[in-house]
């Protein structure tokens, strides 16, 4: 089926949303490595079609209602995104926590969901189901579409999130409970007992958290009293025990076993980015690039592939993008993908989300590149149509 229907969007409503408790305002600095990115919105949509069984909690009203209200009590503990970057006094961006809100966005498309030219993406889904982010950190659009599906549209401040946060977040709207996990070593609190094996030793406790109950401090509180609860030398000789009794039984923390959002609060500390080297130097990603900053500021600094014309490629993994589990009570996201309008260099590879094994690319290149990695392919890249996505 080809479908490359011109099409329209006609904006029904738009409306503020706040965090649904008020915090005090406050400035937050942005990382040096932050401090190398332009400013740069990035989209991300999802496809939703109609529910099969209707009933009052499935229409596109209801659906709005649930999105507003879960957005509002998320953005109680992603505060951030309610915020907005402004200049400080020396002209660097930070983050302004001043709870300005969200944008939010509802319209109708006159055209249906199996009409879309998912292949080109630019034409369908910039500024039409992908809303243009006119101020604040984040924008959301709800669009109800022809044939009773929705798309789901949101557009965010790359400085203020990457990809995996904003991932984070979606799940979180759709979920108001998350699953927080903390990660203890306890190789050295069994001492001699473990000389003998090779490994680690971990311990993964976990709590759920309501995030539209909890502030920082009590979070914080929480996360220590896991860690002072598994710090112990009889924490994990019990752990070990338990093991044993169940051998050759697998077993594992339900924190990796159970579905949900889960945050792993682990320490990095002693990751060696600028003790590993091969006679070219040490890296410079680590401590050496944020001293790179931070000598030039507050010149605006980034790297040469945001600066400077010509041909170059970002990769990055959309491994973890999480296009099924974004979901307020509808049907699961029939399709999901991120979007760069920036430049012409950017290529995300994502889980195809039937779960064959299939993988979908977003490439954000050249006509004439993507033409020659479509011809030279031996049919292994192939257009996105609704045939594929089973759309009908």
């Amino acid at each position: 089926m080809e479908s490359s229907k011109d099409y329209t969007v006609r904006i029904c409503r738009k409306e503020t949303i706040s965090a649904a408790l008020p915090s005090q305002e406050h400035w937050l600095s942005l990382s040096n490595l932050d401090l190398l990115l332009p400013p740069l919105d990035v989209g991300v949509f999802f496809i939703y079609t109609k529910p099969q069984l209707e009933s009052s909690s499935s229409t596109f009203a209801s659906l709005v209602k649930v999105l507003k209200t879960s957005l509002a009590k998320s953005l109680v503990t992603y505060y951030p995104f309610a915020g907005e970057v402004v200049s400080n006094s020396m002209g660097e961006p930070e983050l302004l926590c001043n709870n300005r809100g969200v944008e939010f966005i509802e319209a109708f498309a006159d055209v249906e969901i199996a009409e879309l030219d998912f292949h080109n993406a630019d034409q369908t889904f910039e500024g039409k189901l992908l809303p243009n982010k006119m101020g604040g950190a984040l924008t959301v659009q709800a669009t109800e579409m022809k044939c009773g599906g929705m798309v789901l549209g949101c557009t965010f401040d790359h400085r203020v999130a990457d990809a995996y946060s904003f991932n984070m977040f979606l799940v979180g709207v759709g979920r108001r409970a998350s699953q927080m996990g903390v990660m203890v070593d306890g190789r050295k609190r069994l001492g001699l007992a473990m000389d003998a094996y090779f490994g680690n030793v971990l311990s993964c406790l976990y709590e759920y958290v309501d995030a539209g109950k909890k502030d920082l401090k009590e979070i914080a509180e929480i996360v220590n009293g896991l860690i002072v609860a598994a710090a112990r030398e009889e924490h994990f000789r019990a752990l070990v025990d338990c093991v044993e009794v169940r051998r050759p039984k697998a077993v594992g923390s339900r924190f990796y076993l159970e579905e949900g959002l889960s945050v792993l609060v682990s320490s990095g500390r002693g990751f060696p980015a600028t003790e590993v080297e091969f006679g070219w130097g040490k890296a410079l990603f680590g401590s050496g690039l944020v001293d790179w900053v931070e000598v030039r500021r507050p010149e605006a600094v980034g790297p040469r592939l945001y600066l400077e014309e010509g041909l170059s490629v970002v990769v990055s993994s959309g491994r973890g993008f999480p296009a099924r589990e974004v979901e307020f009570g509808w049907e699961k996201a029939l399709f999901g993908s991120y979007y760069f309008s920036w430049k012409e260099n950017y290529v995300m590879p994502m889980m195809g989300g039937r779960g064959d094994g299939d993988w979908v690319v977003y490439a954000n290149l050249s006509r004439k590149i993507v033409k020659i990695i479509e011809d030279d392919s031996n049919g292994f890249f192939k257009p996105l149509t609704v045939d594929y996505l089973e759309i009908k």
